[in-house]
């Protein structure tokens, strides 16, 4: 009799099982959502980065034909509009 006592404690109960395989597909969701979290991420910082740098040639291109205006107006000897416009 103590023998079939010794195999009943040592079998886990239906409900450990139960916890095993649910933290497993837990963990795999886990591991699938990471990876894509990941990607979208890396995708997002690029596209970002991509954004603000559009952005800053935008500028620039503005800040140049402004310049290339300010110099033609200091040229022809225009100093007060090349001041007071830009």
């Amino acid at each position: 009799m103590a023998s079939v006592a010794s195999t009943v404690s040592s079998a886990p109960p239906p409900e450990a099982e139960s916890i095993v395989s649910l933290t497993k597909v837990a963990g795999i969701l886990a591991l699938i959502f990471g990876i894509i979290a990941i990607f979208f991420g890396a995708f997002l910082i690029i596209v970002l980065v991509g954004i603000v740098l559009l952005i800053a040639g935008v500028l620039d291109i503005l800040i140049y034909t402004n310049c290339t205006e300010i110099i033609r107006l200091v040229e022809r000897g225009e100093y007060r509009r090349a001041r007071r416009e830009h």
